[in-house]
């Protein structure tokens, strides 16, 4: 029961800030349409789209990637400097029913800015969708809950903003230009695509550039990525368990 009381209340402090919800929401757009505008003359013609079709999924990657981040890390530690972790610590709430009530919440968000940026995407640039929407369903939860967990162990790390904006910020700039958004790891020099290749936004965007681009696509076209991303996600959740355990103690 902790779990959906926990969920209500953070839904309840999430929305009820509409100039953050609004920013969330129009900034993804914002940067998508400028842009596909600036690449419009880029052709990818070995896959048969252009640039604005391609580069959907990977601004969606990476507007799930920084909503994961900032809006978690940034919010925890207000509440650690404000002392309320504390409090979280010696109350029965789990770690589990904690995060997993944080992760519900931004998931809610996550995917009102996914259907929007994509509506968006249709109606200026005549992007579709040519695959399912299960594939991508399951991508975006993927993704959101590995980010989001991300959000929540740097949270944990660092004891005050000033520790948390630098390290969010540089995970950030580091994942967003070698992970797929912009343009293919496949230009980048041999040695940097061993490891682009392997990061968890780089599996993010390719998922979801092969159901949104692949007509018929289904759970398959993107299987290897979506079992990818659970490992990633095992990984992350793991660490933010295991630090919180650990700082809990102390």
């Amino acid at each position: 029961m902790s779990f959906y009381y926990l969920f209500g209340a953070n839904l309840k402090i999430l929305y009820r800030n509409w100039r953050g919800m609004f920013w969330n929401i129009i900034l993804p757009l914002a940067i998508y349409v400028a842009v596909a505008l600036l690449g419009s003359h880029f052709k990818f013609g070995d896959i048969g789209i252009n640039y604005a079709a391609y580069l959907l999924p990977g601004i969606l990657a990476m507007t799930i990637m920084q909503t994961g981040i900032y809006t978690l890390a940034y919010w925890l530690i207000e509440l650690k400097e404000n002392g309320v972790m504390k409090r979280f610590a010696v109350t029965p709430v789990s770690i589990a029913e904690l995060l997993g009530s944080l992760i519900g919440t931004r998931l809610v968000l996550i995917y009102i800015q996914v259907a929007l940026v994509s509506a968006v995407a249709y109606w200026i640039f005549g992007t579709k969708i040519y695959g399912e929407a299960l594939p991508i369903i399951i991508l975006v939860f993927l993704g959101g809950a590995i980010f989001l967990s991300l959000g929540f162990l740097i949270s944990i790390i660092a004891d005050s903003y000033e520790e948390a904006a630098p390290i969010s910020a540089g995970v950030n700039l580091l994942l967003t230009f070698l992970g797929n958004v912009f343009f293919p790891v496949a230009i980048l020099p041999r040695g940097i695509q061993a490891i682009a290749s392997k990061l968890p936004l780089t599996f993010l965007a390719d998922g979801l550039r092969n159901s949104y681009t692949l007509s018929g696509a289904g759970i398959s076209a993107s299987g290897e990525d979506i079992v990818a991303l659970l490992i990633w996600f095992f990984i992350i959740f793991g660490f933010a368990v295991y630090f919180y355990k650990l700082r809990r103690e102390k």
